[in-house]
């Protein structure tokens, strides 16, 4: 007996967005029909370090997917540069309140390195939304994990000792350490670069 169409899925079809199917995927599955309709609408967009893919004051209008590379979100507070977020390889995000109000955004997202993004409108996805049930659902459920995630991090920043969040990256985001500029670290714990460097001799003394 034929298998019917609707339950085949990527991996019977290799396709070039094949990291996002699988990102998408693991949220909720999804039927070809539903994966053919949502691929056939993504666009490719490349950055080169330290290009801006959004700045601040515009409005967010595409989810983002990290195909390869590394981005970051951040924005003024009293004069200084503050990271919020690292989204590297597999990433999916928004920015969360432009999206979903169009009002502008209050932080640049910024490339970190050379990157390449798999996009999708809003508009388009909207759409899939009223025709593809599954859709809904992963989108509810990535909103959710990406809200945890977030004030997850904001805790942690915010009641942590310096020391703490640095551990913290290394032992779960040590790429991160590796691949981004210590001055944009320091932004992210919050404290000045020298603060830091003091923070990484006592590390390397352990050692």
């Amino acid at each position: 007996m034929n298998e019917s169409p609707s339950n085949k899925t990527i991996a019977d079809h290799p396709h070039p967005f094949e990291s996002l199917y699988k990102r998408l995927s693991s949220i909720a599955p999804m039927d070809e029909d539903a994966w053919q309709a949502f691929s056939s609408s993504v666009q490719v967009r490349t950055l080169e370090s330290r290009e801006i893919l959004w700045p601040s004051g515009s409005i967010c209008k595409y989810l983002v997917f990290v195909k390869s590379g590394l981005i970051r979100s951040h924005s003024m507070v009293s004069d200084r540069q503050i990271t919020s977020t690292f989204y590297p390889e597999e990433s999916l995000f928004y920015d969360d309140y432009s999206f979903l109000s169009q009002q502008p955004m209050t932080k640049t997202y910024e490339a970190l390195e050379p990157t390449e993004l798999l996009l999708i409108s809003r508009e388009r996805l909207l759409q899939l939304f009223d025709k593809y049930k599954v859709f809904e659902r992963i989108g509810r459920l990535a909103v959710e994990q990406a809200h945890i995630k977030m004030i997850e991090a904001q805790e942690r920043i915010s009641q942590w000792s310096a020391d703490d969040n640095y551990h913290y990256l290394q032992k779960h985001q040590p790429d991160i350490l590796q691949r981004v500029p210590q001055k944009i670290i320091a932004s992210y714990l919050n404290i000045s670069p020298e603060h830091l460097s003091r923070i990484r001799a006592k590390v390397a003394g352990r050692t």
